[in-house]
């Protein structure tokens, strides 16, 4: 477990900082935790939301803070940095990564904010990470809430560009003989754990 700080800063001075701006950052902070989780497939906690005010040079800054708590699992990746003759990066893959992460966080949070069914889904996918022995449950949430977004499964299909067959799949997973699964009390055969690749 690995302790974390998400900060925002006012750019102007409140004191106090209105509670429905509070949380509204811890709001955004959530929804870029719950997205950054999508890529990383980690749990988090949020709590201790703290305020500091901060004086430099005579200015006065406020900056509202939320501590987190998240799973660091280090993955082996190899990154290359190409400079030319003159010693300029031309390329930096370890930058690249960390830019497109960033971008999808961002893209992900500002869709949250603005759409309830993205937070709904998020929040459905948090829970599968938080409880991985209801994992498939908490995956058939989102299925089932798409197909109830679009109206049918087809319908759903065509809009998110999925094939019959692997939306069919994942409905085959979450209700499986899986000790994972949301039906597993419907199976007349033994239940065994779902393997990584499931």
């Amino acid at each position: 477990m690995s302790d974390g700080v998400a900060m925002a800063t006012l750019c102007c001075p409140m004191d106090p900082v209105p509670e429905r701006l509070l949380q509204d950052i811890e709001f955004r902070i959530r929804n870029e935790l719950l997205a950054r989780q999508l890529l990383i497939h980690q749990k988090f906690s949020v709590h201790n939301l703290t305020i500091r005010q901060e004086r430099s040079n005579g200015s006065r800054r406020v900056t509202a803070m939320i501590r987190f708590a998240a799973c660091i699992s280090v993955a082996v990746t190899a990154d290359m940095v190409t400079r030319d003759a003159q010693g300029r990066i031309i390329r930096d893959t370890k930058a690249e990564r960390i830019a497109e992460d960033l971008k999808f966080i961002g893209a992900i949070a500002d869709a949250a904010e603005k759409n309830a069914l993205v937070g709904q889904l998020l929040q459905s996918y948090h829970a599968a990470v938080d409880d991985p022995k209801d994992e498939f449950v908490h995956l058939e949430e989102i299925r089932e809430a798409l197909k109830k977004h679009y109206g049918s499964d087809k319908e759903a299909t065509r809009q998110l560009g999925f094939s019959s067959a692997k939306w069919g799949d994942l409905g085959k997973l979450t209700n499986g003989a899986y000790q994972q699964s949301r039906h597993r009390g419907l199976h007349k055969t033994k239940l065994h754990p779902a393997t990584a690749d499931e």
